[in-house]
């Protein structure tokens, strides 16, 4: 099913690899490197890639809400939580983030205390009030970002 797919990703892998050993102080071709082994559901090794990007770039906020995804795919719903709010500490009124952490907090096994909001709708309100945004603008933002 998906080897048919990665066919075609495998090739632009070991391109990205090479560009890797080339210049591994980019943070650009670990992302890349890490959004193809995402797509080929390789997920360990674009949370590898990916952690080695947010060495070079720690305050890219859209960077730990990548590695936030790929550890929510590999069932890693506690660290896919801990990665959103180092996204959403760097900037709070980052939507997909907010989004995402709601939808990891109700991944069976993923612990949601009271003091955490439980769901995507309850993630845009909290949002919203955290961001002095109204709900509607919240929601419009989740749609453009």
């Amino acid at each position: 099913m998906w080897a048919a797919g990665c066919l075609c990703i495998c090739p632009c892998t070991e391109a990205v690899h090479v560009g890797t050993a080339q210049e591994p102080g980019n943070a650009d071709v670990q992302v890349a490197l890490g959004v193809l082994h995402s797509l080929a559901r390789q997920y360990e090794r674009a949370g590898e890639a990916f952690r080695a990007a947010l060495v070079l770039r720690p305050r890219d906020y859209s960077l730990w809400n990548k590695l936030g995804a790929t550890l929510a795919n590999s069932t890693h719903s506690h660290e896919a939580i801990a990665a959103y709010q180092k996204a959403l500490d760097l900037k709070p009124n980052y939507m997909r983030a907010w989004t995402n952490m709601g939808i990891a907090q109700v991944i069976p096994g993923a612990d949601c205390d009271v003091d955490h909001t439980c769901a995507a709708g309850d993630s845009m309100a909290y949002c919203s009030r955290r961001s002095g945004l109204g709900f509607n603008v919240a929601l419009q933002l989740h749609r453009i970002t």
